[in-house]
């Protein structure tokens, strides 16, 4: 009687499967189909990433090898336009690189130009980046090698940056002494903002302060004050 029963059970058993594989049988070879195929494009688009971080890996070697005596350094849009299928980090890396080499063959304007470019990238390029490209190309125009103003430099929005963009300002102001009042000022409240202003920028400040104040002691008295 238990055979029965357990043969019964069984045969019911076998009559669900059927039925729910008529029923749904088509949708699950479907998802079979579809787990295949999407696996299949996932496994051939990372091969075809590797296969492009490759390519570019081996163009920017052999960009960076290139001897500058025997090369010219490579312009922005010569850059842009041969190496399109860089990421935005080589690419950024790049600029970097050739900027770098321009400066060393006192090429500011060309320095100035791949700086520039770097600040002008995406918003997908780590802020980081920008502002350490922005930073520079601001110090080659503070030092005198190329005529442009810094209002030509994109900056990107980044409180911890702030500051030492304000102190690159302050640096490139003082003249008179009211220049010297207002740098004075301002470097007051980056001393005073503990928030904002990281300990090092602060001891930096403080350098700058020390510095001017120097200066201002040393400063022709204005018409009208009594001489020291």
């Amino acid at each position: 009687m238990v055979d029965l029963f357990r043969e019964v059970d069984e045969a019911l058993k076998q009559e669900k499967m059927e039925r729910f594989w008529h029923q749904n049988g088509k949708y699950i070879l479907g998802g079979i189909i579809a787990v295949i195929a999407i696996t299949a494009l996932w496994s051939g688009y990372n091969q075809w990433k590797i296969s492009q971080a490759h390519k570019s890996t081996a163009a920017f070697m052999e960009m960076a090898n290139a001897n500058p005596d025997n090369a010219p350094l490579l312009s922005v849009d010569t850059l842009e336009d041969d190496y399109s299928w860089f990421t935005s980090n080589q690419k950024a890396l790049a600029h970097f690189y050739i900027a770098q080499k321009a400066i060393a063959t006192e090429d500011y304007e060309l320095a100035f130009a791949h700086l520039q470019s770097i600040t002008n990238m995406p918003q997908r390029l780590d802020a980081n980046l920008k502002n350490i490209a922005a930073y520079y190309a601001r110090n080659l125009i503070l030092d005198g090698r190329v005529t442009y103003s810094y209002d030509d430099i994109k900056l990107t929005a980044d409180e911890d940056w702030a500051p030492i963009f304000k102190i690159q300002d302050i640096l490139a102001t003082p003249d008179t002494k009211e220049d010297y009042d207002s740098a004075m000022q301002q470097l007051e409240s980056i001393l005073n903002d503990e928030d904002s202003a990281s300990a090092e920028i602060r001891a930096i400040a403080e350098q700058v302060k020390n510095v001017y104040s120097y200066d201002m002691e040393q400063m022709e008295p204005s018409e009208g004050e009594p001489q020291s």
